[in-house]
């Protein structure tokens, strides 16, 4: 009898990382981070440098590197420890936003704005840098997909490739 070596193949690609985005991408149905942000900044008139882009950014920062919840309009962004996922880093997950929306940046507010038009058109939107949020035909609710770029632990800075 042969000796057979047993080998275990990760199934995390499969089960987390199916997306095709360079197709989404093709059929302009992908709106990465930075082409959001840029889009909410010229659509109101906003520049990089004023007070409530930056608090946006650095709320995006903080919840990126702490696992902070973020509440939007129609949902809340928080994060958890998902051990089919990753041993060390906080997977977020999506939650109805039961409670009413009162947010004093208008920045934020515009943003939200954006996100709901993109939805309804039926975009894929990267709402956060490698978490992108999604309206699901099959289950009709919204669902987020992880980019693999997600566990490389990646920052982002003030305008960065804005308008990319």
């Amino acid at each position: 009898m042969k000796n057979k070596t047993m080998s275990f193949e990760s199934k995390k690609d499969q089960i987390l990382f199916w997306m095709n985005t360079k197709e989404l991408i093709k059929q302009n149905k992908l709106i990465e981070f930075n082409k959001l942000v840029s889009t909410v900044l010229f659509k109101n008139n906003f520049k990089k440098d004023d007070v409530i882009f930056k608090e946006f950014l650095n709320e995006i920062r903080i919840s990126l590197s702490e696992n902070k919840t973020i509440i939007f309009k129609n949902f809340v962004l928080d994060y958890e420890f998902n051990y089919k996922f990753s041993l060390d880093k906080k997977i977020p997950y999506i939650l109805e936003n039961k409670q009413d929306f009162k947010v004093d940046n208008f920045f934020k507010h515009a943003f939200n704005e954006e996100i709901l038009r993109l939805i309804e058109a039926e975009c894929y939107i990267e709402i956060i840098p490698n978490v992108i949020l999604y309206f699901s035909q099959n289950s009709q609710t919204l669902k987020i997909y992880i980019k693999p770029e997600y566990f490389l632990n990646l920052n982002i800075s003030e305008g960065e490739n804005n308008g990319k």
